[in-house]
């Protein structure tokens, strides 16, 4: 009996050890690959912070595509066609690497998921011209895509819940977040925002019919 029990101690613990040094192997490689792909992830990172790269952007945003563009992107305004190059083919990238594992889709998502969707909804037209165009002149043996991963991208921020999204993942990793205030206040007019804190804005409503006064909320910049 004794030298059962002692036989299947040796079992479990050599399991416990094999288990052991499998999860040390996974986590060793994928500390390497993480090490690989961090050069990648940080130039990308800096593309997003660029200022050229904002500013194509923000063109982008404020002058949505309209109407039918027979060939694609060649179709758009020569100011336009550049810029929406430079930041869809980035996002694209970016999607790919996403679709891939390299980077976490919660790193995308939560950097800069706003500006992917807002550039997606600006210029789908002109997405839809393009892939429409390709279809018609390519060569059949020739793949027609464009901006697939782009559109991976996207449908991920929508299957997080779109505009809710980025408080998904925030929720999910636990990200904390500073209490938010509502403080009465005996006021006229808003509180200036130089009478806040660093960092906090001072929202004041305006005082109410019944007489009541307006409140102010402070809440984490």
């Amino acid at each position: 009996m004794t030298s059962e029990i002692i036989s299947l101690i040796s079992v479990i613990v050599a399991l416990v050890a094999v288990s052991v040094t499998t999860w040390q192997a996974r986590h060793t490689i994928q500390n390497a690959r993480n090490s690989r792909f961090l050069p990648v992830i940080t130039e990308i990172m800096t593309q997003f912070r660029a200022q050229e790269f904002r500013e194509s952007m923000l063109r982008l945003i404020e002058n949505p595509a309209k109407g039918k563009y027979e060939r694609g992107f060649e179709s758009l305004p020569n100011d336009l066609r550049d810029d929406a190059y430079r930041v869809c083919y980035l996002f694209d990238q970016v999607g790919i690497m996403v679709a891939l594992g390299i980077i976490s889709e919660n790193i995308v998502i939560g950097l800069a998921g706003t500006p992917a969707m807002r550039v997606w909804l600006a210029m789908k037209p002109a997405i839809e011209g393009e892939r429409a165009y390709r279809r018609r002149t390519y060569p059949s043996d020739v793949p027609p895509g464009f901006l697939t991963y782009y559109e991976h991208l996207v449908a991920r921020i929508y299957e997080l819940g779109a505009s809710e999204s980025a408080s998904t993942l925030q929720g999910r990793i636990g990200i904390h977040q500073l209490p938010r205030q509502v403080v009465p206040l005996w006021v006229k007019d808003p509180l200036p925002l130089t009478h806040a804190s660093p960092g906090i804005h001072v929202y004041c409503a305006e005082a109410q019919n019944d007489g009541w006064p307006g409140r102010c909320t402070d809440s984490a910049w």
